[in-house]
């Protein structure tokens, strides 16, 4: 794959997660207004009704999150392969940072507790093993480490 190939899936799939990431604040929202119209209703006619209401929203909820981790790891797959080819090549300008930047820049503004698979910690480790012995691409560098940071792994 091309790296403008790799750019566009990194970005179309980080736009999934982020439009999967609205619906997951709407359903939260739709709960905590199904919490206090609980809270201060002094009519219930039905009271397992708004039970039921609430496991579906939490269903639907965790559904959502399941398929915006899905998508955030594929774009993280993407980038993180832009940025091998990157560093391959020897480009002094790197698509993968700004790529990997806005992934990052999603997870801080949505404080989300993102994992790392397994695949994508090793291809990690390879590219950092890979940037130490070239300096040409600082902001890769930078943003590879905020991206360790933000997953919680060690950054080497």
């Amino acid at each position: 794959m091309n790296n403008n190939q790799l750019y566009l899936n990194s970005s179309n799939e980080l736009m999934l997660s982020r439009n999967i990431q609205l619906q997951i604040s709407q359903k939260e929202f739709e709960l905590q207004l199904l919490n206090i119209n609980d809270r201060y209703s002094s009519y219930k006619p039905y009271p397992y009704q708004n039970i039921i209401k609430k496991q579906s929203l939490e269903l639907e909820i965790s559904n959502l999150k399941n398929n915006r981790d899905i998508h955030l790891g594929f774009a993280i797959e993407s980038a993180l392969l832009l940025a091998e080819q990157d560093l391959i090549s020897n480009n002094v300008y790197s698509m993968a940072s700004i790529a990997i930047s806005s992934i990052n820049s999603f997870l801080q503004s949505q404080k989300i507790d993102f994992k790392l698979s397994y695949s994508a910690q090793v291809r990690l480790s390879q590219i950092s093993f890979l940037m130490q012995s070239k300096n040409n691409i600082a902001s890769l560098n930078t943003e590879i480490a905020r991206l360790k940071n933000i997953c919680n792994l060690p950054i080497t």
